[in-house]
This record gives structure tokens, sequence and C-alpha cells, in this order.
């Protein structure tokens, strides 16, 4: 009977923590051409597996650092896994290609400073952060996705 209050206690918790859960969004230089993402498309950019925007620039990636929650959420949410398999993806394509993980950042203001000065970058945010944010900053950006 402890077991089952316990599990039921649980799983409420979890349930709560992923309905709660902060969005997380895309976002891409506003002078991109894109107008908007696939999340298939932000998989493929974030682990390079496509290294071009459809104007043939290089895609330019940018993450937030591994101790970044953020992170470990983009990763489990967007490319569909564990942060271990992540390095280990990262890991096999620097021992096989000589390609490095996208560069990271230690904080969001970054990340939208980085992506409002270069076309080709591409980043994530907070859903809740994006929204507060206000002036030059955000109107160097636009959302190429945003993900529950």
């Amino acid at each position: 009977m402890f077991k089952r209050i316990l599990f039921s206690i649980l799983f409420i918790s979890f349930t709560a923590v992923s309905v709660n859960a902060d969005p997380i969004v895309v976002i891409i230089n506003k002078d991109n051409p894109v107008s908007s993402l696939k999340k298939s498309d932000v998989e493929r950019f974030f682990l390079l597996k496509s290294q071009n925007w459809p104007s043939g620039e290089k895609v330019r990636p940018v993450n937030r650092d591994n101790k970044s929650k953020l992170k470990k959420a983009f990763v489990e949410s967007v490319l569909n896994m564990s942060m271990g398999k992540y390095q280990d993806h990262w890991l096999s394509l620097k021992q096989t290609t000589g390609e490095r993980e996208p560069k990271s950042l230690r904080s969001n203001k970054f990340v939208l400073k980085i992506v409002g000065k270069k076309k080709n970058a591409i980043g994530y945010l907070p859903g809740k952060y994006f929204e507060n944010l206000e002036g030059v900053s955000k109107s160097k950006v636009k959302v190429g996705l945003k993900l529950p």
C-alpha cells in the first residue's frame, strides 16, 4: 500500500512538472530568410547532420553550457537523446571527422547577443525569458520554432 501511495505521489509530481515546464524558443537572426523551422531541422542543425541553411550559408548553432538546465531540456526534448548520448555523439564525431560541439555560452543574454549579431546563427532560450525581453535585443532575432 505504501509503495502505491509513493508511486502515485511521484507520478503526480512528475506530471505537474512537465505540464508547467517553460517552453523552449528556438531563435534565429531577424535577417535570416528562413521564416520557420521544424523540430527535425533544429535537430539536424544542432547535431551537424545538416550544416547549411537553404541559402547555402553555414549554420552556426549556439548552445548553453553543460551545467544549464535549459541545455539538458533542449537535448532531451528537441534532440531526443540523453545528455550521455549527446556527449557520446560529439566524442564520436570529433574522432571521426574532427567536428566539435557547437559553441557553448554561459547565459541567455550571450545566446541572444550572438544570434542577434550573426545572420546564420541559431540558438535557444527559455520561453518566459524571451517573452519578457524588450527593446533592441529582441528586435534583432525572431522565433524559428517554439516547443512546449
